[in-house]
């Protein structure tokens, strides 16, 4: 109940000490400890995880493939837009949602995280856009292009390229 552990009758050596419990994460993760006297003061800070989950859409279509991250913990979007990230330390995390081509409403949801969490949606928009104008003698028919989209300004020589991916 207060944390405290003891091993005994180990012979003289060194040993790898490992804690574990489930819905938790320790720090360090293990400890190498020589024995032959005590060792007294081998230590662990038991940090609580948790999983967080959601989907993303595209109006009302899944976005598969979209990989969502929260501190260092991963997870991909399924078929159904669905992800689920595992083992999430508990305390404050940011979710970020990226996939190539793409840009997120919101960029990114930032939460104190204390228990298992549902519902971290994201609105998915496929590709960028440029907009613009040509001022100058030439305003009309002039060719813009970026990123291989082509088009072409009109009559006030404004422009817009979209479905741009990032890079």
């Amino acid at each position: 109940t207060n944390g405290n552990y003891s091993v005994s009758g180990l012979c003289p050596g060194t040993y790898s000490v490992t804690p574990s419990l489930t819905g938790f994460v320790f720090d360090p993760g293990s400890a190498n400890i020589t024995v032959g006297p005590d060792a007294t003061t081998v230590n662990f800070l038991a940090t609580p995880i948790f999983s967080i989950s959601g989907r993303v859409t595209e109006g009302s279509n899944a976005v598969t493939g979209v990989s969502v991250t929260a501190g260092t913990n991963k997870g991909t979007t399924d078929s159904t837009g669905n992800y689920a990230i595992f083992g999430v330390r508990a305390g404050p995390v940011s979710i970020t949602p990226t996939l190539n081509c793409y840009r997120f409403n919101p960029t990114s949801l930032a939460l104190t995280l204390s228990s298992n969490t549902t519902g971290m949606n994201f609105g998915a928009i496929h590709g960028f856009a440029i907009h613009g104008q040509i001022t100058g003698d030439v305003l009309h028919g002039v060719t813009v292009s970026a990123g291989g989209k082509i088009t072409v300004t009109a009559t006030n020589g404004s422009y817009a390229l979209s479905n741009l991916c990032a890079g």
